[in-house]
C-alpha cells in the first residue's frame, strides 16, 4: 500500500499486509502526507516498509502529525527493518509488538513519540523516541502490546483467511 501525494485522514486497519517470503514491501507513507491512522494490522514476510514514514526526499520537517501507528504487529522482516520514521515526519508508533529488537523501530531526522512497544527477544526497543509526549490523534481503542497481538492473530483480515493469510 503506497499513501503519498499530499493524502491526509487515511485509517488503515485490521489488515494482513504480506506475501510470499521475499517480498520487498509493505506500506510507504511519503510525500507530504498527514494524519494517517494505522493499526490492528499484521506486517509480515517484508524487507522494508513495515511502514515507512516520510515527509520527502529533502526531510521537510511536518507540519501535522504525519502517522499514528499503534497495535501493530510487525514480524519477519529478515534482513530488513521494521518500522522506519525518517526526513521529516511527526511520528506515534505506541504498543506494537515486533518479532525482533533488531532494526525493530528506526527514527533518523524525524520526531517520534515511541512508547509500550515489545520485541518477542524481550529487549528495549522503544529508546529510540525522542518526544516525551504523543502528536495529536485521532482516538483508537488502544490496548498494551501483547493484547493487541492476540487480537490482531484473532481478528485481522477478511474471513475465512485463505492459505497464505493462514
Amino acid at each position: 500500500i503506497d499513501i503519498t501525494e499530499g493524502s491526509h485522514d487515511v485509517t488503515v486497519s485490521w489488515s494482513i499486509l504480506a506475501g510470499p517470503a521475499g517480498t520487498e514491501k509493505n506500506l510507504l507513507i511519503k510525500y507530504n502526507p498527514s494524519r494517517v491512522t494505522v493499526h490492528h494490522n499484521i506486517f509480515t514476510k517484508a524487507r522494508q516498509r513495515n511502514p515507512q514514514v516520510r515527509i520527502d526526499d529533502a526531510g521537510t520537517p511536518a507540519t501535522d502529525t504525519t502517522v499514528d501507528m499503534r497495535n501493530n504487529l510487525v514480524w519477519d522482516w529478515g534482513a530488513g527493518y521494521g518500522t522506519l520514521v525518517w526526513y521529516g515526519p511527526q511520528a506515534n508508533v505506541v504498543n506494537n509488538y515486533y518479532s525482533s529488537s533488531d532494526n525493530a523501530i528506526k527514527v533518523e531526522l524525524a520526531r517520534a513519540y515511541v512508547q509500550g512497544n515489545l520485541s518477542a527477544d524481550h529487549r528495549e526497543i522503544n529508546g529510540v523516541g525522542n518526544e516525551t509526549s504523543p502528536f495529536p490523534a485521532s482516538s483508537v481503542d488502544t490496548q498494551d502490546a501483547c493484547t493487541a497481538a492476540r487480537l490482531v492473530l484473532e481478528k485481522a483480515g477478511v474471513r475465512p483467511l485463505d492459505s497464505v493469510d493462514q
